[in-house]
């Protein structure tokens, strides 16, 4: 293992590091907090930031561990780079990610409190947005958000007029490279799941919730030969007008909203025997934590044998009058919890390549407030990803 491993295994990022110089960025005196699932791509970026001059002493990587990779977090303590994976034990008590959110707030506090002028915050979810409500900020401090989802975007009104927030979530790479990268990942695993269920036939499938992952996912299914019903919450895309007629008759379900949905209504309109997927982000999709007291009694758990044997992955069946309903690994995303990254290396870089061009913007943004991700300086890096996938 070198310290430029990061650069044979992730070449886009070169190109990103490139730019950085180019700029003249420099994450020198910089402190960061790095909110992200610990993979082995997301420690060859935090790898990048220490080489473009973030002290590792700086450098604070939040996990969860509903998606932490062993492997990862072995290179992270090998490398003494302070790296944390949160939320097990998890009884559905609370969202899954308040734990985090205030385990964040005490790590921000420490650092503002500890004199820390220079702070970067890069987000997923809207977590570390969430941890610094109505934290007093310092005359002196500069503040750069760097958010990677559409979903965090709601989270952020309420931050310093002083502070430089990039929006990746909404950028062109994201909205539509990086969506069918997830959309191909979650319908692997969607595959295997029916496989190992004995499964196999091309059934009916529903979607809620058509932003860019559900029309993804859409696209892809109906490649593989499945019926295809869809329903958004927020407008007309979807094919059916109501989530009782898309889901009429799915087999499979899948919800894409990135929000809490009804899940009373949904499982009042889904048919027995149906299995319930999350292709959205933490437990967000179900929420099942605030239906917990209302359903103790016809909760049961089944060991999931498609990922791990952790507790978190364990399928929740619900009975109803033509059987049970089940949702599927433990209303976590169905393509995190088996190991590593679940995209390829070649593939994902592309992700971990946007985040990065929102550091260099970020940095380099003289201007406080929204700015979303650069069309300038993503266009170079998306034309490179595509030569190198030829």
């Amino acid at each position: 293992m070198t310290d430029d491993e990061w650069r044979d295994r992730l070449p886009l990022l070169t190109d990103v590091f490139d730019l950085a110089i180019d700029l003249e960025v420099s994450l020198e005196g910089w402190h960061c907090i790095y909110v992200q699932h610990v993979l082995t791509t997301n420690y060859f970026a935090s790898k990048f930031l220490i080489s473009l001059g973030l002290a590792k002493k700086n450098l604070f990587v939040i996990g969860k561990d509903y998606s932490t990779s062993a492997q990862a977090m072995s290179r992270y303590h090998s490398d003494e780079i302070s790296a944390s994976s949160l939320g097990s034990p998890y009884d559905f008590s609370c969202a899954f990610d308040e734990p985090i959110v205030e385990f964040a707030r005490d790590m921000i506090i420490d650092l503002i409190e500890g004199g820390a002028n220079k702070l970067l915050l890069l987000d997923e979810g809207g977590i570390l947005a969430r941890a610094f409500k109505n934290i007093p900020e310092r005359s002196d401090l500069r503040l750069v958000f760097v958010e990677l989802t559409s979903r965090g975007l709601q989270h952020v009104n309420h931050l310093s007029a002083s502070s430089v927030h990039i929006d990746v979530g909404h950028s062109y790479g994201k909205q539509k490279i990086e969506s069918l990268l997830i959309a191909d990942s979650m319908q692997h695993f969607i595959k295997k799941t029916m496989t190992l269920r004995k499964k196999t036939d091309l059934c009916k499938v529903a979607i809620v919730g058509v932003g860019a992952i559900g029309h993804a996912l859409s696209m892809c299914l109906l490649q593989s030969g499945f019926h295809v019903e869809t329903y958004d919450i927020c407008n007309e895309k979807g094919t059916s007008t109501s989530m009782e007629g898309a889901l009429d008759d799915a087999r499979i379900i899948l919800s894409c909203t990135g929000r809490p949905i009804d899940v009373k209504r949904l499982l009042m309109a889904a048919p027995g025997r149906a299995l319930l997927f999350n292709c959205g982000s933490s437990d967000v999709e179900f929420s099942l934590w605030r239906y917990r007291e209302s359903l103790p009694k016809i909760w049961s758990i089944e060991a999931s044998s498609l990922l791990t044997n952790k507790l978190l992955h364990r399928d929740i069946s619900i009975p109803s009058n033509d059987g049970h309903i089940t949702i599927c690994n433990g209303g976590f995303p169905i393509n995190l919890g088996s190991g590593d990254d679940p995209i390829p290396e070649k593939q994902i870089q592309i992700t971990r390549a946007l985040m990065l061009l929102g550091v260099v913007q970020g940095v380099s943004e003289q201007q406080p407030g929204k700015h979303t991700l650069s069309e300038k300086l993503q266009h170079p890096v998306i034309s490179r990803y595509r030569k190198l996938l030829e």
